[in-house]
């Protein structure tokens, strides 16, 4: 896809932007130093024709251009997750209020509001060549705003920087991180620490995060080496990164790779873990291709798969070097 050639298609002016609010819209000014400003500005020179424009935003860093309108109240309301000076002092002009929240509950409360928001309107860094903006900075809850939003509009800031990190509150999400694949795992060097081992797992029982704790952490980054060091590779050996599910050549060497790594680590007698890992040294090329297909068009192999192999080449190209490394070393020390 010709991602300049779409921005090209949606690139319009902040008075055009502003334009679709309306009376009695429920609009989602960012957070923080994500607040618009641009926009912001249009949006105000048209205000004064509007009523019951409901915003919602947070920890603001500047007085935004919509509370310096002639008597706001009669036009607006500020709605803050969590409040600045300036949202204080704007409760004064009685049309500023505080929405109180558990925050790291926000996300839920867009998903389930009964006023989700017509318009999100924000900063971001620029578009990457992969098409993606980034919240820079102002992540938080914004992931969640722009799913629920009728209508984005981003108001691109050439100096936000580019923050890379969690999917959502830097979190990953649960429904993104199926027990199949991966629970979080940890391990312990030494039955010293074998409390507070369990006082982890107590914590992640109660939070209902998937997790295990393993004997071998050696083994078990082995074979997670093992799993991702291909499945990078389909990324960077495939002329359409973005789709490499569909390339049935790039899936069939996937497949045999993932099975003679695995086959590898076992004659050399590292113990496979998590035990399902098994799977792929036992199971046919032939079944596995349609699996790998389904989990890279899948949007936990967009999310986790393909967003990280693309951000970051250099890295797999290390691991891809040090585990083959690796297993060059330690079948030539069986053979000796």
């Amino acid at each position: 896809m010709d991602y300049k050639k779409l921005y090209a298609e949606k690139l319009v002016s902040a008075e055009k932007a502003a334009s679709v609010v309306k009376s009695g819209d429920w609009v989602d000014y960012g957070w923080t130093t994500g607040t618009p400003v641009a926009v912001d500005a249009a949006i105000a020179k048209r205000l004064p024709e509007l009523e019951n424009v409901n915003f919602r935003g947070g920890i603001l860093m500047w007085v935004p251009e919509i509370f310096k309108i002639e008597n706001p109240a009669a036009h607006m309301t500020w709605n803050s997750w969590h409040m600045s000076g300036i949202e204080r002092k704007a409760i004064a002009q009685g049309f500023s209020f505080y929405a109180p929240i558990r925050y790291s509950e926000l996300p839920r409360y867009y998903r389930e509001s009964a006023t989700k928001p017509d318009v999100a309107v924000f900063q971001v860094a620029p578009m990457d060549e992969h098409g993606y903006f980034n919240f820079g900075p102002n992540a938080s809850h914004m992931a969640a705003c722009c799913e629920t939003s009728k209508v984005v509009i981003v108001e691109v800031n050439e100096n936000m920087p580019v923050c890379l990190g969690g999917f959502e509150n830097g979190v990953l999400h649960a429904a993104l991180t199926p027990r199949f694949i991966q629970p979080t795992t940890f391990g312990i060097l030494s039955s010293k620490q074998e409390p507070d081992a369990n006082r982890l797992k107590a914590l992640f029982k109660r939070a209902k995060i998937p997790h295990q704790q393993v004997k071998d952490m050696h083994a078990w980054q082995l074979c997670h080496l093992a799993m991702v060091v291909p499945i990078a590779d389909a990324y960077y050996e495939t002329d359409d990164p973005a789709n490499a599910g569909a390339d049935q050549t790039v899936m069939a060497h996937t497949a045999r790779a993932l099975r003679d790594n695995f086959r590898a680590l076992a004659r050399n007698g590292v113990h496979l873990s998590p035990a399902k890992m098994q799977m792929f040294r036992f199971l046919p090329p032939f079944l596995l291709r349609p699996a790998l297909k389904i989990t890279f068009q899948s949007r936990f192999g967009d999310v986790f798969m393909y967003r990280h192999a693309v951000k970051a080449p250099d890295e797999m190209w290390q691991l891809h070097e040090q585990f083959y490394a690796y297993l060059t070393e330690i079948q030539s020390g069986r053979k000796q």
